[in-house]
Formats: structure tokens, C-alpha cells, sequence
């Protein structure tokens, strides 16, 4: 729970950001912002079937650590963004991150609560990350105000994006403190080896 409640907060802290990077720095049009925002559904709708089976033979933890430590790039993108493209590329990585790590946290969750008690276990993860969301928002939000009194709006915004990305990422690595409640019949070394060679080589993990 503090894991998550850390990374929550460390991830809301740049979304006040975003569309002002978007509509006063790039000058993005509105169907620019609706084309970032597809992107970003379409990838999540892509890897969501394919990373939640991925899931089920590897284990949780591989997962939520992959797509948690990926989405640390996206404030750094969206802070040294010159185009619209970095956008797109900021945004499809964000999707492809929430289709690794999302499910597979709900999964985990399953996987790690009482049979009878797996609806309030998730409940209340699901309750205490919005309300860190809203924490994490508001306070990135009154601290770029703070700093851009002192400096310019811009390095306000660049600041926080920046922030937020390195606390995402030391936030993710503590997600590599998790154990998993069982073993799975295969690893992320032998996935990529299994693509690589185009055959499955889980037959064979002790």
C-alpha cells in the first residue's frame, strides 16, 4: 500500500502539466490533442489482452515493475517535447505502461487478499488511490504556482515534469520489493527467448 500510494502521488504530480505543454508550448489544435489521446486509448486497448496473459504466465511482479518504470519517461518527454510527435510518443508509451502494470496490479491484489475479501481489498486500493491522485494534483499544482513566483511559468512546469518523473522512478524501483504469492511457469528471460525463437521454452523451468 505505501508503494502505491508513493508512485500514486509521484504520478498525479505532472498531470496539471500536461495540457499546458500541449496548448501553450506546442500550440497543439484541439484535433492534435484528440489524436494524443487516441494514441494513448488505442495502445492501452492494444497491450492490455496480450500483457494480462503475459501476466498469468510470469507472474505479477514482472509486469507492474515493467510498466511502472516506464512511465517515468513520459513527464521527461512531455518536458523537453518540440513537437507534437514526442506527444504521440509520450502518450503510446503511457499506454503501453498501463496495459503492463494496471491489470496486473489488480491481479495482484486478487492474488495476495483473502478469497472472501477481495472486493474491499480492492475497493479500498482503488478509494486511497484517488484520493492520493487528487493530494498529488493539487499540490504539484500550488507548488508550480510557488516556484513560478520566483522564476517563470515555464521553468515552473518544466520543474515539476522533471519532479515528477525522477520521484516516478524511484517510486517504481520499490516495486521490486514485492513477492509473489506463487510460481509461474515462465520468466521474462524466457518470454523474449520464446519470441526470439518463435516457440515456447516453458516446459522445462523447474
Amino acid at each position: 500500500w505505501i508503494i502505491s500510494i508513493l508512485f500514486s502521488f509521484s504520478m498525479s504530480m505532472a498531470w496539471p502539466y500536461f495540457m499546458v505543454v500541449q496548448r501553450e508550448w506546442l500550440s497543439n489544435t484541439n484535433f492534435e490533442i484528440a489524436i494524443a489521446s487516441v494514441v494513448m486509448t488505442a495502445t492501452t486497448v492494444i497491450f492490455t489482452m496480450p500483457m494480462g496473459n503475459l501476466s498469468d504466465r510470469v507472474g505479477r511482479k514482472p509486469l507492474i515493475l515493467m510498466g511502472r518504470s516506464l512511465l517515468f519517461l513520459v513527464p521527461i518527454l512531455y518536458a523537453f517535447a518540440t513537437s507534437v510527435y514526442m506527444i504521440y510518443i509520450a502518450n503510446a508509451l503511457a499506454g503501453f505502461s498501463i496495459a503492463s502494470s494496471f491489470n496486473s496490479i489488480t491481479a495482484y491484489i486478487y492474488d495476495v487478499a483473502p478469497e472472501e475479501e477481495r472486493g474491499s481489498h480492492l475497493a479500498v486500493f482503488n478509494t486511497l488511490s484517488g484520493i492520493v491522485y487528487f493530494a498529488g494534483s493539487l499540490f504539484s499544482g500550488l507548488m508550480g504556482d510557488w516556484i513560478a513566483l520566483g522564476t517563470s511559468r515555464y521553468t515552473a512546469v518544466f520543474t515539476m515534469l522533471l519532479v515528477s518523473g525522477i520521484m516516478r522512478l524511484f517510486s517504481s524501483s520499490l516495486y521490486s520489493l514485492l513477492r509473489e504469492p506463487r510460481r509461474y511457469s515462465s520468466n521474462m528471460r524466457m518470454e523474449i527467448r520464446s519470441w526470439i525463437f518463435r516457440r515456447r521454452l516453458d516446459r522445462d523451468i523447474d
